[in-house]
């Protein structure tokens, strides 16, 4: 009879850390809950992510090797157009140097729409890198939100079993004493 309270207290401590442990437990796996959505997010977020960034870099490839090639083309045009234009403007008369003069302007309108819409694609582009940056931005801070959570489940489980561990022993204790 001695050891009535005794083993009632400790029966009582231990049903407290019991109850205690399994409401960790239950934080533990939600933890670990959203540590596994957050890394299947991080992991489809990261494969879009490669996949966008390794289009983009095959298309900013594509315009750069594009607009190097029609500035060559665009140099020999001008020259050969000069040319022509002189030699036009030396065998025609006043009528047709007027409709030459017409023919002129309407190329140099078409290719300045030509030259804003090279600019429009171009801003467009600088747009889709911004976006590839934050995208980038969100993606980091989805990994240190999953690391946080790591690290939140880590300490929690660091601190459910040290208490499990002394809860045993005095069961173990206790029981080795009878």
């Amino acid at each position: 009879m001695r050891y009535a309270p005794w083993v009632l207290v400790v029966v009582l401590l231990v049903g407290a850390l019991f109850v205690s442990s399994q409401d960790r437990s239950g934080e533990i796996a939600e933890l670990q809950r959203r540590t596994d959505v957050m890394d299947r997010l991080a992991a489809e977020a990261n494969a879009r992510y490669t996949a966008l960034g390794d289009t983009v870099l095959v298309l900013r490839d594509s315009l750069q090797i594009e607009r190097h090639r029609l500035q060559r083309e665009r140099v020999v045009v001008r020259t050969r157009a000069d040319t022509v234009e002189v030699q036009l403007r030396e065998s025609l008369d006043s009528a047709s140097a007027v409709l030459l003069d017409t023919l002129i302007a309407a190329h140099d309108e078409e290719r300045s729409l030509w030259e804003e819409e090279v600019a429009g694609y171009q801003q467009e582009s600088a747009i889709l890198w911004r976006r590839i940056e934050y995208a980038d931005s969100a993606l980091l801070a989805s990994a240190a939100l999953v690391e946080a959570v790591r690290a939140e489940n880590r300490a929690l489980s660091r601190r459910r079993w040290p208490v499990k561990a002394v809860a045993v022993g005095v069961v173990v204790g206790v029981l080795l004493a009878r």
